[in-house]
């Protein structure tokens, strides 16, 4: 198959180039913001420079011959291009959306495949999250992804391009960004962190599984339009991935308890609000429609992801 793959050179995109093509007879247009060197070159990947997507004028010729587009780029981590507002209905990642998949009508592709996010069903659950839940996106990210899902499905409506919606919990890694960089830099440093006997559960993804699924949600003609969360299937309190990342590190994790209600209480004085929800409230999630519709099972435990999350990135920060 032929693929093009946009965000190219964000983690999940790097990785993505490189599991696209370990699989024989794939070929990959990568769309990258700014150029790249050879290290991400390969013969079956065509790096593009694209600057700013939606400025993009090439469209037709990148997308010529492809069956499936992956679109991962999004103005992630409170980053909004300039010239758009991070309010209006019509951000820069709607506009994105609906302008890919018009694209994608004109060349013919077969499948579009969106990267959303778990956020669109709110920042915090009791109970295991599934596509049947209502929505409720608290987050400005969060709300385009949803906005930027409702434009997919009207785009391509009518039309021979099949949808795959993937709504991931936070997505970890040794070079992961945002809090998961802060939490894994904090267990390095040694730093006391306040998650002693937490008992909250929290569904994440190992980069490595959902890289799996992407490719598994590519080929599998039940996945067409449809619309699926996808997680690692163990539950981890903070502490526990504290633990694990610093038995990967080789270190003994710095824990010590903090009542939950003081840290709410503290976190809203600061304005903290959303850091109290990551760290210490519950978020799981129940992937049980991916794993019955698909047999996709993930590849590697959320445990053993972590402490080889850790393991690289603690000799990543010896070596240099």
């Amino acid at each position: 198959m032929k693929f093009l793959v946009t965000g190219a050179g964000g983690f999940v995109g790097r990785g993505l180039v490189k599991a696209l093509v370990a699989a024989e007879d794939n070929s990959v247009v990568a769309l990258y913001r700014e150029p790249v060197g050879p290290d991400y070159c390969d013969a079956r990947v065509t790096a593009v420079t694209s600057g700013d997507l939606h400025q993009f004028d090439r469209w037709q010729d990148v997308l010529q011959g492809v069956d499936c587009v992956i679109h991962l780029a999004a103005a992630a981590h409170g980053k909004v291009p300039a010239g758009h507002d991070p309010s209006s209905a019509r951000s820069a990642d709607v506009e994105l959306v609906r302008l890919i998949a018009t694209q994608c009508k004109k060349a013919g592709s077969r499948r579009f495949i969106f990267l959303s996010s778990i956020g669109v069903y709110g920042n915090s659950a009791s109970a295991p999250v599934t596509e049947n839940q209502s929505v409720n996106p608290q987050q400005a990210y969060a709300r385009r992804k949803w906005q930027a899902e409702c434009e997919l499905k009207t785009a391509l409506q009518g039309s021979a391009v099949e949808y795959v919606i993937i709504r991931p919990p936070l997505v970890y890694g040794a070079e992961a960004p945002g809090s998961f960089r802060r939490l894994i830099a904090g267990v390095w440093r040694d730093w006391p962190l306040p998650f002693k006997g937490l008992k909250n559960q929290r569904s994440m993804v190992a980069l490595e599984n959902l890289l799996d699924f992407i490719l598994c949600a590519a080929v599998d003609g039940k996945a067409a339009n449809e619309t699926f969360v996808v997680a690692d299937n163990e539950r981890l309190s903070t502490a526990e991935i504290v633990e694990c990342l610093a038995r990967g590190m080789g270190k003994k994790p710095r824990l010590f308890r903090i009542s939950a209600r003081l840290f709410a209480l503290l976190a809203k004085m600061l304005g903290q609000r959303r850091l109290y929800e990551q760290l210490f409230a519950s978020y799981p999630v129940d992937n049980s429609k991916a794993c019955g519709l698909l047999e996709w099972q993930p590849v590697i435990s959320a445990s053993d992801a972590l402490r080889r999350s850790g393991q690289r990135y603690s000799q990543k920060q010896s070596g240099s």
